[in-house]
């Protein structure tokens, strides 16, 4: 699969005009990479007609604000005068993030639900823990619109599309989606679950949809500023008696070796799937057991495969926690392998 990439460094970390000395925006490496069945090929269309294909966010959008956090009262997080206004970073259209980009708590995403100046109050936490973020110089912020449905991905795709996704709060394995998205050429539509204009969801980092179209889509190509942060997702366990299925993805921009996850677990499973096999629906076609020390495939890969097998940008995976495993939330994290020389 063609996973991407070439990576255009634009202004790597270059400051932009911020007047604050502490608290400024800086422009990432930037990127393109494509969706679907990614092969290379431009015979083959990225999405098939009448096919099921697994996807998810593997950039992040440009930073407007970041420094360091100077102080925390519950979810009010502070920081160097920043030029904001007051609640200029709340819209019921554009949602803002923070990202905690340093630290204890790096990889933690919040939603900010109001700000001043010099703080941000976080209405929600998508990943990490708030109370464990310090004040004293070690945490690292950036502020940056979030994903939406309208605005990650293009434009042209064809009336009809669907974006099939899972909400997480759904026990068991083998799971339908129960969130479901419409194009209407213009915008998005949701027609599974509450319904109304789907355009302004969020798209959080770390999920995973299912894009579907009932004509081949030839190019499906998104792009955005390179993470060079620690991607977490949540994985949880909502049943005593049964496996549990969580859709998981990595905020990550290149594919990464699969070795380098952490906060699995002795009897995890991952399911992938083939985006460039026809139909909807589909099962997995690979599937990885770790074993507490390394991952071993079962179907589709066989043998030990640390060091072998690659997680791929862009692309969804199910976690499948065994029916053994405790009741409760896990976070699993990985660090992208291009971090370093960024």
């Amino acid at each position: 699969m063609k996973t991407l990439i070439p990576l255009t460094a634009i202004a790597a970390l270059a400051a932009s005009g911020l007047s604050s000395a502490q608290t400024t925006a800086y422009s990432k490496p930037s990127g393109y990479i494509t969706l679907g069945n990614a092969d290379g090929s431009a015979a083959t269309p990225d999405v098939p007609a009448n096919t099921d294909v697994t996807v998810s966010v593997p950039f992040e959008r440009a930073s407007e604000v970041s420094g360091k956090i100077t102080g925390r009262s519950g979810s009010v997080l502070s920081f160097a005068n920043a030029g904001l206004t007051n609640n200029s970073l709340v819209s019921s259209t554009t949602p803002y993030q923070i990202t905690i980009t340093s630290g204890a708590q790096a990889g933690l995403i919040g939603v900010i639900s109001a700000n001043t100046s010099t703080s941000v109050t976080v209405g929600s936490v998508i990943v990490g823990d708030i109370n464990g973020i310090e004040t004293n110089g070690t945490a690292s912020f950036s502020i940056s619109k979030a994903w939406t449905l309208g605005t990650f991905f293009p434009t042209n795709l064809p009336a009809g599309t669907n974006v099939l996704a899972f909400s997480g709060t759904v026990a068991g394995p083998n799971l339908a989606p129960n969130e479901g998205y419409v194009y209407s050429g213009s915008a998005w539509f949701q027609t599974l679950g509450t319904g109304g204009n789907g355009s302004h969801t969020m798209i959080f980092p770390g999920e995973s949809m299912i894009l579907r179209s009932s004509v081949a889509i030839d190019s499906l190509v998104v792009t955005g500023s390179v993470p060079t942060v620690v991607s977490k997702t949540v994985v949880s366990k909502l049943s005593a008696s049964q496996a549990q299925d969580t859709r998981i993805a990595f905020n990550v921009s290149t594919d990464q070796p699969i070795e380098n996850l952490t906060g699995v677990q002795a009897g995890d499973s991952l399911l992938a799937f083939n985006n460039a096999a026809a139909g909807k629906n589909k099962s997995p076609n690979e599937i990885l057991v770790y074993s507490g020390s390394a991952w071993f495939g079962t179907t589709g890969v066989t043998g030990p495969q640390n060091g072998l097998y690659k997680l791929k940008a862009g692309q969804g995976y199910i976690l499948r926690r065994p029916s053994t495993a405790p009741v409760g939330n896990t976070t699993i994290s990985l660090v992208p392998n291009y971090a370093g020389s960024l």
